[in-house]
């Protein structure tokens, strides 16, 4: 497949959204991207043209070339790329299931960070955004203050729960974000146990390593327990890893998507762990090529929201005539 020229189009109001476009040998592929500099198409154009893509070791050629642009417009341009490319999802070889979407409901400044939902036995990958949709949405709703009390956020979200769950055939868990929180072991034992937590973010401060371990040997399997790769890792290499697999502290991390090259080797050092990943436009073909079994959603910013879902349906859509 030979790239012939790459080209940015601002979308025709409620019809098409902004994007970036390849237009190969092999047909026009595209991928949504908010906006592009004039003279980063001009160095996208003048360095990929002719190029020719084949294999997956190509993603080094494609970065060596212009990996120094800015990411979104970088990662917009691999998945542009694969949108087009004939059998993509083997590129990366079997894997080729769904991720579970674990969904923001609520950020605030003081006591927990973030609250999140999720499932862990819905099947469909639609079914299980449009869940997590309803929760926020019944959440918003409620019209809470911004430094609402952590108990009646729990109990609210609790009752939307259920009241989801009538609509589909899985249950919804919580999961929550502790970062800087500083809670005790035992606060957080309490909370998974006292409102089923499935997930946890950085339930502790991470130079305490022997929290961490008695925290894994009490809670791993009643819910993942994780790090932030972008809060406790600097820099992010697979050599960071090593203080959190040996001994194992945790049993997930959540990694900030990075072009394919820089995240291969990222994805390979953590593979005794559950990995995932920040939803971000143009990554759905890895994360699904990959198997990577959970992806973190906001519908903060709602075009990139549905641009991301939209590349994930597209994708299940597909394997599904499989």
């Amino acid at each position: 497949m030979q790239i012939h020229s790459v080209s940015f189009s601002r979308g025709f109001l409620f019809f098409t959204s902004p994007h970036l476009k390849v237009e190969t040998s092999e047909g026009v592929g595209t991928c949504y991207l908010r906006s592009v500099a004039p003279d980063v198409l001009d160095v996208l154009n003048k360095r990929l043209q002719g190029f020719v893509f084949e294999t997956k070791e190509d993603f080094q050629k494609l970065f060596d070339l212009v990996g120094e642009v800015d990411v979104t417009v970088y990662l917009a341009l691999e998945a542009a790329i694969l949108d087009i490319f004939p059998g993509k999802l083997s590129l990366f070889g079997s894997a080729k299931s769904m991720p579970r979407p674990i969904t923001s409901v609520l950020k605030k400044s003081s006591g927990i960070p973030e609250f999140f939902v999720l499932s862990l036995e819905a099947n469909d990958f639609s079914k299980a955004v449009l869940a997590n949709e309803l929760v926020v949405h019944h959440f918003q709703k409620r019209k809470f203050i911004a430094d609402v009390p952590d108990d009646l956020v729990f109990q609210a979200l609790q009752e939307i729960l259920n009241e989801v769950h009538l609509h589909f055939d899985f249950p919804l868990h919580l999961g929550v974000r502790l970062t800087g929180c500083s809670f005790s072991e035992k606060t957080v034992v309490d909370l998974v146990k006292k409102h089923s937590l499935v997930y946890i973010l950085d339930p502790l401060p991470f130079s305490d390593k022997e929290g961490y371990q008695r925290l894994v040997s009490t809670l791993t399997n009643d819910c993942f327990l994780g790090v932030s790769a972008v809060t406790y890792f600097n820099p992010l290499t697979p050599e960071s890893f090593v203080s959190v697999m040996e001994p194992q502290l945790v049993n997930s991390v959540l990694l900030s998507w990075k072009p394919y090259v820089q995240m291969a080797p990222l994805l390979l050092a953590a593979r005794e762990l559950n990995t995932f990943v920040e939803g971000r436009v143009g990554i759905a073909p890895f994360v699904v090529g990959l198997g990577i079994p959970m992806i973190h959603l906001s519908l903060e910013h709602k075009k990139e929201y549905h641009a991301i879902v939209s590349s994930f349906e597209k994708i299940s859509t597909s394997l599904k005539k499989i």
